[in-house]
């Protein structure tokens, strides 16, 4: 718990029910920093759930949980940091087009993390397209399992039988650019990869590193543990799990479907469907526009 408390009074946090028993309380000098917790625990009820096709929903929705478990899943940046129908993204690009307009420190960290967002995304998008997102690359950072810790990994290590056992067994992962200022960090055939993906969002990379952001590294994929799920009912399935911290749960979420927010829908549709298709096109125009 992150909040200041008299800690003769820490039973107060427990709750009525009995659920929730607080065993100790210290007082320390220094607050609970963000992230610095080991995972976040979701229990998600998803409702009306239908196969598109002639499989059983029960199987179909079995196989993909089966999957993710074993396989884990591409670690893209939910949605919600790009904002209901995506308006952060078109606040940035306003912002980028005015470099003289003053923002708030908050505001600006927001935007240079959906620019971030943006590039890291669309580098995990090419490797799922080339089917490369569990599998490494020559010269590509190897990121550690639940740490922003990474090695470059040498010639012979790259090809050898242990990094390749902990790749599948989820120890280590694959890697995308959380971009900014300098040298990127991947070398040979993924620099090359990465650089050719970054050449097109040359505005968003421009002010990453105009605003002296450091180059990092972002895991690629990631995995859940603790996956539960039961169905409550014929098309309402109950799915509990852990996710360490950074990973989206609707991130997760889309790897079983397309799910659609009761709150987003406008006569049956998805407000999201509706408006994706413009735009991806106002993103590509803006690029060009931009180039």
């Amino acid at each position: 718990f992150n909040r200041a408390s008299d800690s003769s009074n820490a039973g107060d946090i427990s709750d009525s029910a009995g659920r929730l028993r607080l065993l100790r309380a210290e007082r320390h000098q220094r607050k609970l920093r963000r992230g610095t917790h080991i995972s976040n625990g979701f229990s998600i009820r998803l409702h009306n759930v239908q196969c598109s096709d002639i499989t059983s929903t029960v199987d179909a929705v079995l196989q993909r949980i089966q999957s993710i478990k074993d396989q884990g899943f591409p670690n893209y940046i939910g949605a919600q940091r790009f904002g209901q129908d995506q308006r952060n993204v078109e606040r940035v690009q306003r912002w980028i087009a005015s470099p003289k307009t003053r923002v708030s420190r908050q505001k600006r960290s927001l935007w240079l993390s959906v620019a971030r967002s943006i590039i890291f995304n669309e580098v995990v998008a090419a490797r799922v397209v080339d089917n490369s997102w569990q599998h490494l690359q020559p010269g590509e950072p190897v990121m550690l399992h639940g740490s922003r810790s990474y090695f470059c990994p040498s010639e012979d290590e790259f090809d050898s039988d242990s990094l390749r056992h902990r790749l599948k067994s989820m120890d280590v992962h694959p890697s995308a650019p959380w971009w900014g200022r300098g040298d990127p960090i991947a070398r040979g055939r993924c620099a090359t990869f990465e650089a050719q993906i970054v050449s097109r969002l040359k505005p968003y990379s421009q002010v990453l590193e105009r605003f002296s952001m450091d180059q990092q590294r972002r895991a690629l994929r990631t995995s859940v543990t603790s996956l539960e799920h039961s169905w409550l009912n014929d098309q309402t399935l109950k799915l509990k799990f852990n996710l360490l911290p950074g990973v989206f749960a609707t991130t997760l979420l889309r790897e079983l479907g397309q799910c659609i927010e009761p709150e987003r829908t406008n006569h049956g549709v998805s407000q999201e469907d509706a408006v994706s298709l413009t735009k991806q096109q106002k993103q590509r125009a803006w690029l060009a526009e931009s180039e």
